[in-house]
């Protein structure tokens, strides 16, 4: 659906449906290009969004304060980059690099127009991993 709209979006044409049984129409309707366009926004902005909380524990490799942004790495593990809270380096002060226990919020979303996945992290503390 999100293709079709997309593609008479592009073009600037609308749309007339007719819903038939056998020969017979039942129901029509007309979308004008600018229903669909409106039509194409929502079906965009609609999401499917999971968060899940979870601490480890890794080296702190890189933190931004102005940006909030930070970089973990993992001996056995990918790498994570991502958001920070803004009291990580202004309320309290990190040494780089340094091994933390880490508490991260991971949000999942999914896009139901391009049935894409977006993963971003965002750091809520850290203490001293021992």
């Amino acid at each position: 659906m999100s293709r079709w709209i997309s593609h008479h979006v592009a073009s600037g044409t609308g749309a007339e449906i007719k819903w038939l049984r056998e020969e017979e129409e039942i129901a029509a309707a007309v979308f004008p290009a600018e229903q669909l366009a409106g039509l194409a926004l929502v079906i965009q902005k609609t999401t499917d969004e999971v968060e899940e909380m979870f601490d480890l524990v890794g080296d702190l490799v890189g933190a931004d304060i102005h940006k909030h942004t930070f970089h973990l790495v993992f001996p056995e593990a990918e790498e994570i980059r991502g958001t920070m809270a803004s009291t990580i380096g202004s309320d309290y002060t990190v040494e780089l690099p340094h091994r933390y226990r880490a508490t991260i919020r991971k949000t999942r979303s999914t896009s139901y127009a391009t049935d894409e996945e977006t993963v971003k992290y965002h750091l809520l503390a850290l203490a001293a991993a021992h």
